[in-house]
C-alpha cells in the first residue's frame, strides 16, 4: 500500500512573495466602509484602528520589523523546502481554496479534484502584468506563476482511487477529467501554484490538486465536514495499492486580512494536537475572509490523523502592514 510519508500545512499569501518595503502601505479609499472581517463581525478601517488601539500595532509596521518578519517567513518556507527535499515524495496531494480560478459563480462545488493527465499554469506575460493591480503585486504573482507556460503531471491512478473511496464514504466529489478554463485561461490556481513554485520549485513530481470552496456561500464546508473529508482522504490514500510515497498538503491561511494572533494560536494548537472536538466545534462564522483558508489545515489534520506521522516542524510569524491590524498570520506545520 502507499506510504503517507509527510503531511504539511502552509500559508501562501502574497506577502510571502512581496519585498517588505512594498507591503501594503495605504488604507482603503473609504475609511468608514465596513470592509474588514474580524471575529465574526464587520468593521471599517477606522473602527479597527479604534478597536485595536491598545495593542499599539504601529510599532509592528516599521520597516525594520517588517524586514525582520519577512526574513523569518522566508526561513520557514526554506525549511519546508528542505524537508520536501529530504523526504522526496513521489506524489503530492494538495487541498487549497479556489478563488474563482477553476470555478465561477455558475458552478462552485464544495470539494473537487483534478483527474486529468496534466494541468497547465499559463505564464504571467507582459499583457497580464499590465492588467494586474499596482506594480507592487507583481513579485507576489510570480510565486504562483512562472513567466513561461508550465505543465504539471497529475497522478491519475490515485485520483481515480480517491474518487471511488470518496463515493463509498458519502462524499460527492466533483472530478475534473479536463482542466477548467478561467478568465485567465488555464491556470493551476494560487493555492496550488504557490506549492509548486515556492515549495516544490517546479520539480517533476506528480500532483493531485483538490480545490475546496472555502469562501463562497452557501455550500462552504463546515470545519467538522473538513475534518471528516480529511479523514476520508487519509484513509483513501493509505489504501491505494501502490508502493509510492505520498505527501499531503493543506495550502492557505492563517488569519487575514486582519491578523489575529489569538485566533491563529488556538487553531494552530488544535491542528497540531489533533483536537477533534475543538476543530469540529469551531464556529464556522469565524472563517470569514481569508481565515477561510485555514480549513485546508483542518483537512490536513484529519488526513494525517489516519497515519502514524506526528507534528514535527512548526513556525508562526504574524505580519502587519497597517496599524488597524491589516496583515496575515504566516504559519507552517509538518507531520513526519
Amino acid at each position: 500500500m502507499a506510504d503517507i510519508v509527510l503531511g504539511f500545512a502552509t500559508s501562501h499569501g502574497p506577502l510571502i512573495g512581496t519585498p517588505p518595503d512594498v507591503w501594503l502601505i495605504a488604507p482603503p479609499k473609504s475609511l468608514d466602509a465596513k470592509f474588514y472581517t474580524y471575529r465574526n463581525e464587520r468593521y471599517s478601517y477606522n473602527e479597527m484602528v479604534a478597536l485595536r488601539k491598545d495593542e499599539k500595532l504601529g510599532r509592528l509596521i516599521t520597516e525594520e520589523v517588517k524586514a525582520e518578519r519577512h526574513e523569518k517567513v522566508q526561513k520557514s518556507m526554506d525549511d519546508l523546502v528542505a524537508i520536501l527535499d529530504q523526504v522526496k515524495p513521489d506524489v503530492v496531494v494538495m487541498t487549497g481554496d479556489d478563488q474563482r480560478e477553476w470555478f465561477n459563480a455558475d458552478r462552485q462545488p464544495t470539494f473537487a479534484m483534478a483527474a486529468c493527465k496534466e494541468i497547465i499554469n499559463v505564464a504571467l506575460d507582459a499583457p497580464k502584468i499590465k492588467a494586474l493591480r499596482p506594480w507592487r503585486h507583481i513579485p507576489a504573482e510570480l510565486i504562483y506563476k512562472d513567466n513561461v507556460d508550465t505543465t504539471y503531471q497529475v497522478e491519475t491512478d490515485l485520483a481515480g482511487h480517491i474518487a471511488m473511496e470518496a463515493r463509498e464514504a458519502g462524499f460527492d466529489l466533483m472530478v475534473c477529467n479536463e482542466q477548467p478554463d478561467s478568465h485567465e485561461g488555464k491556470i493551476l490556481g494560487h493555492a496550488f501554484g504557490f506549492i509548486m513554485r515556492r515549495i516544490l520549485a517546479d520539480r517533476d513530481v506528480p500532483i493531485i490538486p483538490m480545490p475546496i470552496n472555502a469562501m463562497y456561500a452557501p455550500n462552504t464546508p463546515t470545519p467538522k465536514r473538513c475534518y471528516e473529508f480529511g479523514a476520508m482522504l487519509g484513509k483513501a490514500i493509505g489504501s491505494w495499492k501502490s508502493d509510492k510515497k505520498v505527501a499531503i498538503c493543506g495550502s492557505g491561511g492563517m488569519s487575514h486580512f486582519i491578523c489575529d494572533e489569538e485566533w491563529d494560536a488556538r487553531l494552530f494548537e488544535e491542528v497540531a494536537t489533533n483536537d477533534v472536538n475543538g476543530l469540529c466545534g469551531e464556529n464556522d462564522a469565524n472563517f470569514g475572509s481569508g481565515n477561510a483558508e485555514v480549513k485546508n489545515w483542518i483537512i490536513a489534520a484529519g488526513a494525517m490523523a489516519q497515519t502514524k506521522r506526528k507534528p514535527a516542524y512548526r513556525a508562526y510569524t504574524p505580519c502587519y502592514t497597517l496599524e488597524a491590524g491589516v496583515g496575515q498570520g504566516m504559519g507552517v506545520l509538518t507531520w513526519q
